[in-house]
């Protein structure tokens, strides 16, 4: 008799075992599926979580998913530096700058009335051979030689006419050069050279003679007794 009972209780633990199995098996294949969405183990919102697989509102999913793009963002940014904030910097810079290195630019390259002929109007051997300088060091951006505008247009007008056919005559039709007028004014000396000037300048100024008062013999005396 009651080996007779075991082996019923024996069966019925079986056959529960079996049903939680089969049960569990139909539950893990929903999960894995997902309504044919791949959940990649995370529950998801009104498919596996509608079935009892995991948190059907989502919340942790997309909490983790924020977090993850974060974490994605932060080692982007960590693998790019010193961009993209490097290149702000120099935009920065740039539009701040750029006008006074465009000027810059254009003072170097500017010709006026001493790089011309003042009777023909053509270009003397100086005048030639700063373009020439300017036509072959000047970077292609900023390969432009530029003619100061000097309030009479047909001796402006000459002076570029005749920049135009010394550039064509000098390096060909083909030249990647522009001629433009410019209302800049010539850089008309190197620093050294305003440097040795200002030096010489000073070089020759007197040295300053303080007045005595008649009488006195000393600067002291003077000025105590003045």
């Amino acid at each position: 008799m009651l080996s007779q009972f075991k082996s019923m209780m024996l069966c019925a633990v079986v056959a529960t075992l079996a049903g939680v199995g089969a049960q569990g098996d139909a539950v893990g294949q929903a999960c894995s599926d997902c309504a044919g969405t791949p959940a990649f183990g995370f529950p998801d919102r009104g498919g596996c979580g509608a079935r009892g697989c995991g948190i059907g509102d989502g919340h942790v999913r997309d909490n983790l998913h924020q977090a993850q793009e974060r974490n994605a963002l932060v080692a982007a940014r960590n693998d790019a530096w010193p961009k993209p904030f490097v290149c702000v910097d120099r935009q920065i810079y740039e539009n701040l700058w750029g006008k006074y290195i465009d000027s810059g630019y254009e003072r170097q390259c500017v010709l006026s009335s001493m790089h011309f002929d003042a009777e023909t109007g053509e270009l003397n051997d100086f005048g030639r051979t700063i373009v020439s300088g300017l036509v072959q060091n000047m970077p292609q951006a900023r390969k432009t030689v530029y003619i100061h505008r000097d309030g009479n247009e047909a001796r402006s007008q000459q002076r570029m006419d005749s920049v135009r056919q010394s550039i064509e005559y000098m390096f060909g039709h083909n030249t990647p050069a522009q001629v433009a007028f410019s209302g800049e004014q010539p850089v008309r000396g190197s620093a050294l050279r305003v440097e040795r000037l200002q030096s010489l300048e000073f070089e020759a100024t007197p040295v300053p003679i303080i007045p005595i008062a008649s009488g006195t013999q000393s600067v002291s005396a003077g000025v105590g007794g003045g």
